[in-house]
Order: structure tokens, then C-alpha cells, then sequence
């Protein structure tokens, strides 16, 4: 589907009820839950990770002598840049993974959801390929600095970006061949025009997610992906999937 024809179908008026894609979401979620906490234990391994990489430097610190202390102006001062750097490098790196992880979850949704049984080459490293690798470092970059720029606004506006950082996700994994500019684009249209019945049905989910609290602490880990569904819901109403119909009609060309 190209952007233009996108850019046409979000702006098409669409009914649609609330409770019908609860229901939906639900439904789904029975589906895909065990994906879902695969998601969450490989993001979990990808910041235990990093975060045990990240200590490495802090435990070096701890055999320095006391000696140090006469040039701490200097050298502490130099280590201290060193490891504000080595976090903000993990906090990419984790955002980029979280794309990537995210971005194929949707994708193996959509083959649960539509029961197209196996579709080759969909699993939860798809979007690690060298093909997708610029995007993808966009895509994660730019949602971490408008997440950290919202969240010194006072936190408000990150209500407003759930939606739209979500939808950036949705979109490069159904239209990678879009470039960031058009991804960003559709996301923020997508994400204004249908921002309300997306958050009700969010919060819906995200309340159900927060269950697994009750259930067992670690519960949560199986059912916190419920929030990443009712979006997935939204754009299967809006703009649907299309490429069979694509496929027949570029036959002739």
C-alpha cells in the first residue's frame, strides 16, 4: 500500500464500537499472550544485559585506591562522563531493541489474528536485518527523545504520545518501505485523528495488563502486552490489510 492510499483511508471517517474492540482485544489477546510474554522475558534479558555490562565500570571503580581522591577534580569528573554516556548508550540500545521486538510482535499478531497459519520469515528477529537496521535506530532514537522531552513538560504530553508512538511502531511493521518522515507522518495523523477511542481502549487493556500484579508479581510479565493490542485493533479498521488485493492487481503489471 502506498503512503498516499494510506494517508486516504486514515482520513475516512470510520464507526466504530467501543465495546466491539474490547471484545476484539480480548479475543486476541487469548491468541497471542504466550508471544506476548515471550516479548516481555527478551526485553527483560536485553536489559539485564546491557545492565550487567553497564556495572562492570562502576565495580572498577571500587579497586581505584584513595589516592585517586587527590585528583578527584579531574579524573572522578572524566569517569563520571564516561558512565552518563554508557547509560544514554544503553537507554538507545534498549529503545531500538524494543522497536524491533515490538515492530515483529505485531506482525506475528496479525498471523494469529487473520489465522494464516505459518508466514514465513515472521518471528521476533525480523527486523534486525541490515535492510531495516536505519529505521530502525530512527525510530528508536526519536521516540526516546520525544518520550524524555515529554517527560520534563511535565508528564502531560506523554499521554498524548502514547498513541502516536505506538502507531510509529504499527507502521513500520506492516509498510517498512516507507521512509521515517512518511512512518512519522501516518503515525501522528493516525494517532491524532483516532487518539481517543485508541486511549479508552488502551487504558481498557492497560488495566487488564496491571492485573497480573493480583494474580502474582510476576504475572504482569504475561499480561502487560494487552496494552499493544487495541491499536493493532483500531488499524485493522481503518486501514485493514491489503496485501492479497494488492498482489492480484499488480499481476498485470
Amino acid at each position: 500500500m502506498t503512503f498516499q492510499s494510506l494517508r486516504t483511508r486514515i482520513k475516512i471517517r470510520k464507526t466504530m464500537s467501543i465495546g466491539g474492540l474490547f471484545e476484539a482485544s480480548f479475543s486476541l489477546f487469548q491468541k497471542v499472550w504466550l508471544q506476548g510474554l515471550l516479548l516481555q522475558v527478551l526485553t527483560i534479558l536485553v536489559l539485564y544485559g546491557l545492565g550487567v555490562l553497564a556495572y562492570i565500570p562502576i565495580m572498577g571503580t571500587a579497586f581505584v585506591t584513595d589516592e585517586i581522591t587527590t585528583y578527584a577534580t579531574t579524573e572522578l569528573s572524566v569517569l563520571e562522563y564516561i558512565l552518563i554516556g554508557l547509560y544514554l548508550l544503553i537507554y538507545v540500545i534498549v529503545a531500538i531493541f524494543q522497536v524491533g521486538l515490538t515492530a515483529a510482535f505485531y506482525r506475528i499478531m496479525r498471523v494469529k489474528d487473520q489465522r494464516l497459519g505459518s508466514e514465513k520469515g515472521v518471528h521476533f528477529g525480523m527486523f534486525f536485518k541490515k535492510a531495516y537496521l536505519p529505521k530502525l535506530i530512527g525510530i528508536g532514537v526519536a521516540n526516546l527523545l520525544m518520550i524524555t522531552i515529554a517527560s520534563f513538560l511535565f508528564v502531560i504530553p506523554l499521554f498524548y504520545l502514547i498513541i502516536p508512538i505506538q502507531a510509529v511502531i504499527l507502521f513500520f511493521a506492516f509498510h517498512p518501505h516507507l521512509s521515517l518522515k512518511q512512518l512519522y507522518h501516518l503515525a501522528f495523523s493516525f494517532g491524532t485523528r483516532h487518539w481517543g477511542i485508541c486511549f479508552i481502549v488502551f487504558a481498557g487493556m492497560f488495566v487488564f495488563g496491571m492485573l497480573g500484579f493480583l494474580v502474582c508479581f510476576v504475572g504482569v510479565i504475561a499480561t502487560i502486552s494487552a496494552c499493544l493490542i487495541p491499536i493493532y485493533q483500531v488499524y485493522k479498521q481503518v486501514i485493514g490489510f491489503t496485501e492479497i488485493e494488492d498482489a492480484i492487481a499488480s499481476i498485470g503489471q
